[in-house]
């Protein structure tokens, strides 16, 4: 969730999907190639010329839905009305309003960096001697708050993957409801999950 443009990157190659920082419809994306790699790549489905330099023979996916396609659009002119700079800000205060509440937490690691140049509006806690999953499964079926575990790759010399719970409010998503979520996280690691 970082305002870029591709030029920033200097890459031969992007793509990503644009159901996430974008809003469109689950299944839409996009894909750059630079001019001169496309004539070397082929796409994933027969085009009139395979070996030529027309970004457009990666564009047929065979068989979907047009909708998805007609509703890039409208995703970008939300995005845009919004402004990407704006939409980076408020996750990031999304994301640090709920950290910074479970971080004070006994047990309770955070392992999203704080600092904006490493991070953006998700996050990842971890609860010492607590069952992850379990913690994800009851906030879920009492709560009805929908997060997920995640292995977080290990920056020491031991090379173990750590377990955490990925946390991912999107814009539209309102103090109170983290307000509900940091009662139940706390709730939990207090008095510890239901047998």
């Amino acid at each position: 969730h970082f305002e870029f443009k591709q030029k920033d990157l200097d890459c031969d190659i992007y793509g990503a999907n644009l159901h996430k920082w974008m809003m469109a419809p689950i299944g839409t994306g996009f894909l750059y190639v630079k001019k001169e790699k496309i004539k070397k790549i082929w796409p994933l489905f027969p085009a009139l010329n395979p070996q030529g330099d027309d970004i457009r023979k990666f564009e047929h996916i065979g068989t979907h839905p047009d909708y998805l396609e007609l509703a890039i659009g409208e995703a970008l002119a939300f995005h845009h009305g919004i402004g990407g700079k704006r939409k980076e800000e408020r996750m990031r205060y999304l994301r640090n309003y709920w950290a910074k509440a479970v971080d004070k937490l006994p047990g309770v690691k955070i392992l999203t960096s704080y600092d904006p140049e490493q991070s953006c509006g998700i996050g990842t806690f971890t609860v010492e001697n607590m069952d992850l999953g379990k913690l994800v499964q009851v906030l879920f079926k009492k709560h009805k708050i929908y997060i997920i575990t995640v292995g977080v790759p290990s920056f020491d010399l031991e090379g173990e993957n750590i377990t955490g719970i990925r946390v991912t409010p999107s814009i539209y998503t309102t103090l109170r409801e983290l307000d509900v979520f940091i009662e139940a996280v706390s709730y939990y690691v207090k008095h510890g999950l239901p047998s």
